[in-house]
């Protein structure tokens, strides 16, 4: 079991941001390829590319629901995280 300590915190914080912006910046790199002509027209890019799309968005869900609960133990006065939250994405 781990306190929250402050230290902790911004751990958790900082691992957030890199969870959200891995599969946002891969989303968007991925959108803006589909714009192009040439990959519209090809049907297994365009594919390969929308599957992508899709893994990191489940991936930017999975994210925000585990700093969700992060924060709802905190909020609620639970000090301690069992290893297995506290390594479930964050």
């Amino acid at each position: 079991m781990e306190k929250f300590s402050k230290e902790r915190i911004k751990e958790i914080i900082n691992d957030f941001g890199h969870e959200l912006n891995t599969p946002l910046t891969s989303i968007k790199g991925f959108t803006q390829m589909l714009q192009k002509e040439e990959i519209i027209s090809n049907t297994s890019t365009r594919n390969n590319y929308l599957k992508k799309i899709e893994n990191n968005s489940d991936r930017l869900h999975s994210s925000i629901i585990n700093m969700q609960i992060l924060m709802t133990q905190y909020l609620a006065g639970k000090e301690e995280l069992k290893n297995d939250e506290r390594n479930n994405g964050c």
